[in-house]
């Protein structure tokens, strides 16, 4: 069994902050151009945001 799958089954873990933090991690600066790959839609006015952005990229 891998790390990840590990701690997610035999811990629970669940936040990836923490996760990574743990495993250690290197940080890197990203800048885009256009928007964000990585945008977290997590509430209603994200998904709307989201689509947006996605009405403009076409």
């Amino acid at each position: 069994m891998d790390r990840l799958e590990d701690d997610l089954i035999k811990k629970g873990e669940r936040k990836v902050e923490l996760w990574v933090n743990n495993i250690g991690i290197k940080t890197i600066n990203m800048e885009f151009k256009n928007n964000d790959p990585f945008f977290n839609i997590n509430t209603k006015e994200d998904l709307e945001k989201a689509k947006e952005l996605m009405k403009n990229n076409d």
